[in-house]
């Protein structure tokens, strides 16, 4: 019979960026005609999204070409930010969500990346930024972004968009990353 392992858990301090786009209000109101002309598929209590969509799909995906050439060079910085010596960064998933009055995501972390991203193309109240999960000390971390920021933090974090409360819609776009970190 096989004995069993004990676990222990240790504290290791961690950190969230927050990257502020230049001139983003004209490439926002261009990102909402992309999202406008997408089929409305929804997922769990996210009012619209194309998270479900298949690769066959993904040509669909119109805005994807214009959102990385704007957000690239801001990527670059944090990749060298944290890099230091070596570094590069790769893109995986991306999709956007639009969250009406009563919508929601819930409590949800992202598999098979290092860094998970939103992008906060329409925020009408901040309240409704993406909260963070401290699992260690049980403690919401709540993020004070605006419209035009990029919220970039551990994939394994647990985090949730909040309930909107609000009459006006909310729209994100979430990505996936992979980022060398290589100092030497």
């Amino acid at each position: 019979m096989q004995k069993e392992s004990n676990i222990s858990f240790h504290s290791l301090n961690s950190f969230y960026m927050i990257t502020t786009l230049e001139k983003f209000s004209f490439f926002n109101r261009k990102l909402l005609e992309h999202f406008d002309k997408m089929p409305n598929l929804s997922f769990a209590n996210v009012t619209k999204t194309d998270w479900s969509m298949s690769k066959e799909e993904s040509d669909k995906k119109t805005y994807i070409k214009p959102f990385f050439k704007k957000i690239t060079p801001y990527y670059n910085k944090i990749a060298k930010q944290l890099g230091k010596k070596r570094w590069g960064w790769r893109a995986g998933n991306i999709w956007f969500q639009q969250y009406n009055e009563k919508s929601d995501h819930h409590w949800h972390n992202h598999w098979y990346a290092n860094w998970t991203n939103v992008y906060y193309v329409e925020l009408p109240d901040r309240s409704l930024t993406t909260q963070l999960y401290d699992t260690l000390r049980k403690k919401i971390i709540n993020v004070k972004l605006r419209e035009g920021q990029l919220l970039t933090f551990p994939a394994h974090v647990m985090h949730r968009s909040p309930v909107n409360k609000s009459k006006e819609r909310k729209t994100v776009i979430s990505f996936n990353t992979n980022i060398n970190m290589e100092t030497k």
